[in-house]
């Protein structure tokens, strides 16, 4: 299982003598995928949870983008320690070129989304480098750049949401289960995170929009949503939108049911159950794949 599997890799480190020289870094992408009223592999309704939090995989809900996240740096990190700092996979990327001591050349070519967690991981400073973090829903098709506005398949602006501090804003939101249900809002819905009630986003403790609290809250992430889409795609944006340049499909073969087919020079990972197909394993005639049952992921 993965628990044993990660233990032999941390103790093959230690066996090596790398173990103290090595950051050891085990998160979750998203939070659990909600399976409500379906029959799976797993059984009849399995489903994860991101008690107590709302939402879970597919949504901008708290249970969709938080999730838990384990580091080891023997002699670096304080055995047991904690942190509450909001962090990103992206700072995966940002944290490894400030240890190679890399960054300073990659920073006068590229502005990176993510920060160093050095000092989080050091103990040196316990807060967040990040002043907000935008939480987007799905890839976007089309830029329109007048209106620094991301459009998907669904005709609506991608950023979802806004963490600033313990602010949690949303413009749209949606559901992932039964179906995929997308709404968006007349009047922006604002929580106060340090409550129990606003990490929960329960809608009796959202932020009354008659309210000044929420009003200053708006007047914030309001600033920040422009300066952040005035970078990414306004007219004097400082790069190419990324999420903007989508047609490559050929870079992300993981998301394709039939990537050794159409990519046969490529590794192959597709990743649901119905199309995992092992080296070895063909495709049969039809085009389906017909993997041995014990090579089948479960989903998650």
């Amino acid at each position: 299982g993965m628990d044993s599997d990660i233990g032999g890799i941390v103790g093959a480190l230690d066996a090596s003598g790398l173990g103290e020289s090595t950051l050891v870094w085990f998160c979750s992408d998203n939070g659990p995928w909600l399976l409500e009223n379906r029959d799976t592999e797993l059984g009849p309704n399995a489903s994860g949870s991101a008690y107590p939090f709302r939402g879970g995989k597919f949504d901008t809900w708290e249970g969709g983008f938080r999730s838990a996240a384990i580091a080891r740096w023997s002699g670096v990190i304080a055995a047991g320690s904690t942190t509450n700092a909001l962090a990103t996979t992206m700072d995966i990327f940002a944290t490894a070129l400030a240890l190679a001591d890399a960054s300073s050349s990659l920073a006068e070519r590229y502005e990176l989304d993510g920060k160093d967690l050095t000092p989080v991981f050091t103990g040196a400073n316990d807060t967040t480098p990040h002043q907000c973090v935008f939480l987007y829903q799905g890839s976007p098709s089309t830029i329109d750049a007048a209106n620094m506005t991301y459009e998907n398949d669904w005709g609506s602006d991608v950023l979802f949401a806004m963490r600033c501090g313990d602010l949690k804003v949303h413009w749209f939101t949606s559901t992932a289960e039964p179906s995929v249900k997308m709404t968006k809002l007349e009047v922006p819905i604002i929580w106060d995170l340090s409550t129990e009630g606003g990490q929960r986003e329960l809608d009796e403790d959202m932020l009354n929009p008659d309210s000044s609290a929420y009003l200053s809250a708006l007047e914030l992430v309001t600033a920040q949503k422009h300066a952040h889409l005035t970078d990414m795609v306004g007219p004097n944006a400082a790069g190419k939108n990324q999420m903007g340049m989508g047609d490559y499909s050929e870079l992300a073969p993981c998301a394709d049911p039939f990537s050794q087919t159409k990519y046969p020079g490529l590794p192959n990972c597709t990743i649901t159950p119905e199309a995992w197909q092992p080296f070895g394993v063909d495709l049969s005639a039809d085009g389906e794949v017909t993997p041995p049952s014990l090579m089948r992921l479960s989903r998650g």
